[in-house]
């Protein structure tokens, strides 16, 4: 059974909400696997967002498929070309994930837990009910 958390901006997401979403992510994996797997829709255009916490050479090992350690926890990148139906995903944070992504990531059984940072007009209504997803904001 997956737990899922949404921060759903108004408006275009900021900076600290986007660490927000990071540092609560960090704080999941830390009491799970200690491994964190951050997904995006593309892998070639996700810097504008990903250079907000993460800094060049960290970003530059993300994006070419390597993993970089952050606080003891291991993190990697994925987009929707590159999830694996049965790869094992422990704790997940999408990051303006489009539905096909979030399709995706719901046929992915071993997800334990699923951290979402987006715009509120991007994700519908029916798959945050769906989900059960607990609503964040910034303060957490």
């Amino acid at each position: 059974m997956r737990t899922t958390y949404s921060y759903l901006g108004t408006d275009i997401v900021a900076a600290e909400e986007l660490h927000a979403g990071l540092q609560f992510s960090l704080d999941l994996a830390a009491n799970d696997a200690k491994e964190l797997t951050t997904f995006v829709n593309s892998i070639a255009h996700c810097e504008q967002f990903m250079s907000k916490f993460f800094n060049s050479p960290e970003l530059n090992k993300l994006r070419a498929n390597q993993k970089i350690q952050l606080n003891g926890i291991s993190i990697e990148l994925e987009s929707s070309q590159t999830i694996e139906a049965y790869k094992t995903y422990s704790t997940v944070l999408a990051i303006h994930a489009s539905p096909d992504l979030l399709s995706k990531i719901d046929k992915n059984k071993s997800i334990r837990t699923l951290v979402l940072v987006a715009e509120e007009r991007d994700v519908s209504k029916e798959w945050l009910i769906a989900t059960d997803a607990k609503k964040l904001d910034i303060s957490q």
